[in-house]
């Protein structure tokens, strides 16, 4: 299926957002291990199966990220308030159509059970943090 799901940064200079499996641990955060991708906002980068993928567009207070996921096509496509999927051009990075996307076939292959959940989480101690979610699919 196809899944779609926006985070909306409320308060919190570092929050990871992405996906996780059963085998993951509720403690942590997505993609600190072979259990979970997600984007982590401190390295404005992409975390995959505990390894650095690759470098996103930054987010902070009060903007949106949007994070589309196709578990067939084993793709995933993330934004920033509605900009481009991947930092990319449409052409080259779009979910409608499955254009380009970021390769997750190693996490969903090896997901625990063959289910995947959205994750989210704010980092840092000494202040209040918050993430609200909007998940369609």
């Amino acid at each position: 299926g196809d899944y779609y799901a926006e985070f909306t940064v409320v308060l919190g200079d570092g929050v990871v957002i992405g996906c996780m499996d059963s085998g993951a641990n509720i403690n942590s955060y997505p993609g600190a291990s072979n259990f979970g991708w997600g984007y982590w906002s401190v390295i404005s980068g992409l975390l995959g199966n505990a390894s650095f993928v690759g470098v996103l567009p930054s987010i902070s207070n009060g903007q949106t990220m949007g994070l589309a996921i196709s578990i067939v096509q084993k793709k995933a496509w993330i934004n920033v308030n509605g900009g481009n999927w991947n930092g990319d051009i449409p052409a080259n990075q779009n979910p409608v159509g499955y254009v380009g996307g970021i390769d997750m076939s190693n996490f969903i292959n090896n997901a625990v059970g063959g289910i995947v959940y959205f994750a989210g989480c704010a980092q840092g101690t000494g202040r209040g943090r918050n993430i609200r979610r909007r998940v369609r699919g």
